[in-house]
C-alpha cells in the first residue's frame, strides 16, 4: 500500500477509534467539552509516545522529523496546532451561540471533516505527500 492510501486508511481507522471510544463513554461523561477535548489528546499522546496513532500502527506508518528522527512533544503539539485550533473555534462558537439545540461535537465534527479534505488535498499535490500540519511542524509520514 503506497503512503497516501496508508495515511487514508489510517485517519479512517482513528476516526472509527475515537467514536468508539465516545459512544461508550458519552453516557459517562455529560460534558460535552471533555468529549471533544479527546481527539486533540488522543494525536498528542499517540504521535508523541511512537509516531503512530491506532490507525497509523494497524497502516503500518509513522510520523516522524524531515531528519527522520522521532518527533517530540513540541514538534506533535506545532504538528497539531490546525485540530486544536479546530477545537478551540469549536468550544468558543458553541459557548457564543448558547448551543441553539446543536451538539458541541456536530460542530467540531463539520469543521474537522472540512479540514481533513483541504488536508488530503495537500497530500495528495505534493512529492513528500505532506499535509498542511506536516508542512507547518517540518514533519512527514513514513512506512514502519
Amino acid at each position: 500500500m503506497n503512503i497516501t492510501k496508508a495515511r487514508f486508511v489510517a485517519c479512517f481507522l482513528d476516526i472509527i477509534c475515537l467514536n468508539v471510544f465516545i459512544l461508550i463513554f458519552e453516557n459517562v461523561f455529560d460534558f460535552e467539552i471533555l468529549i471533544i477535548l479527546i481527539e486533540p489528546i488522543y494525536y498528542v499522546a499517540f504521535h508523541t509516545l511512537n509516531g503512530q496513532t491506532l490507525g497509523k500502527m494497524f497502516a503500518q506508518i509513522k510520523v516522524v522529523c524531515i531528519n527522520q528522527k522521532p518527533a517530540n512533544l513540541k514538534t506533535i503539539i506545532i504538528r497539531e496546532i490546525p485540530l486544536i485550533l479546530i477545537t478551540i473555534i469549536a468550544l468558543i462558537t458553541y459557548f457564543i451561540t448558547n448551543n441553539f439545540g446543536e451538539h458541541l461535537y456536530d460542530r467540531f465534527l463539520g469543521v474537522y471533516t472540512f479540514w481533513l479534505l483541504i488536508d488530503f488535498i495537500f497530500i495528495f499535490s505534493n512529492s513528500k505527500r505532506q499535509s498542511i500540519h506536516d508542512i507547518i511542524a517540518k514533519t512527514f509520514v513514513i512506512k514502519t
